[in-house]
């Protein structure tokens, strides 16, 4: 099992804060597999905010996706579908203070935050995989927040 976080450029709170989160899209799943999760941030006024954590059970096409998600969903052209018994609803937290202590398996294992207050999207474009030291980190955010999302 690996851990990405994976970008929300266009969230948009007053469509999706409080609902499931049974699914995520991209074109950057062909990386994704079964057991893997999803950590999914936004920015919010330029802060880095956890949306919440998708264990993924499948990776489906969009065709096969809309079968088990409906039709009221984005374009993409591969879908993350996340286990049943992990879902949890959508949530935000402010973690622009845990910004500098993330860390990417990657070239650039960490975000450049020339403003500590503030976090420019185009870092998080790309879906990077997160060290297990990152994993925990969120973890242990989203539990003493009182979300769990499933179990690491």
């Amino acid at each position: 099992m690996r851990d990405f976080l994976q970008y929300w450029r266009t969230y948009s709170p007053e469509i999706g804060f409080g609902k499931p989160l049974t699914f995520s899209a991209s074109a950057q799943f062909v990386r994704l597999k079964p057991g893997d999760v999803l950590w999914i941030v936004a920015l919010k006024q330029r802060r880095l905010t956890l949306l919440g954590r998708l264990e993924v059970a499948t990776i489906e096409n969009r065709e096969n996706a809309v079968k088990q998600i409906g039709e009221d969903t984005y374009e993409a052209p591969l879908y993350a579908l996340a286990k049943k018994d992990t879902v949890h609803d959508l949530i935000e937290i402010d973690i622009q203070e845990l910004a500098a202590r993330l860390r990417f398996n990657s070239v650039k294992g960490s975000l450049n935050l020339p403003d500590p207050d503030c976090t420019n999207g185009q870092q998080l474009q790309t879906m990077r995989e997160l060290t297990p030291e990152t994993t925990s980190l969120l973890q242990t955010v989203l539990h003493s927040n009182g979300k769990h999302g499933g179990t690491t």
